[in-house]
């Protein structure tokens, strides 16, 4: 379907005045800030007016939201916190085994981003809000505007989905909590 650009201005007017409360809601849980949520959203976006042509339904549109959302309210908070990681820090959060157990534990975490990125978004985003983020089921089915069952069956279902593609690359998600 080809819009003309007064076209693509309209429906970007519409997934906006839609989506607009949703975006600033997952940019301001992440970063507990009013003036980077707002900035957050306005990232977000302006990245939905360069990409908008490549969205085909509204779902589509929905879900790319969610994620580039997230990401950049997870950069934003990289670059408030703006921390450096020392190596005492990943030694604690590895163990007390070495070297050789930080380089274990990063090839694992390594191998479960790559992992995750290879999920549908309806699964993927779930998980990251409920792992990395801590939130709870309930939480997250009011973020994403879905019933709470929905929830947890995309949850469940995309860390069967998540576990398997690491046993494929030959990880098993318990050694990863077991690092922890």
């Amino acid at each position: 379907m080809l819009f003309t650009l007064i076209g693509y201005d309209d429906l970007f007017k519409k997934y906006f005045n839609t989506y607009k409360y949703m975006v600033y809601h997952i940019a301001y849980t992440k970063l507990n800030d009013h003036q980077l949520a707002e900035d957050v959203m306005q990232e977000t976006f302006y990245k939905l007016s360069k990409n908008i042509d490549r969205l085909k339904t509204e779902d589509d549109v929905k879900y790319w939201l969610i994620t580039v959302a997230g990401n950049c309210a997870k950069s934003a908070l990289a670059r408030k916190n703006n921390k450096t990681v020392l190596l005492e820090d990943v030694e604690e959060q590895a163990g007390s085994g070495g070297t050789e157990h930080i380089f274990i534990y990063q090839e694992m975490v390594k191998e479960l981003n790559m992992a995750l990125d290879t999920l549908e978004p309806k699964y993927m985003e779930l998980i990251v809000q409920k792992y990395y983020y801590n939130k709870t089921v309930r939480e997250i089915a009011r973020t994403f505007s879905i019933p709470y069952t929905t929830a947890c069956f995309r949850l469940h279902r995309g860390l069967k989905i998540l576990e398997q593609k690491l046993r494929g690359r030959g990880f098993d998600l318990r050694d990863l909590e077991g690092r922890r």
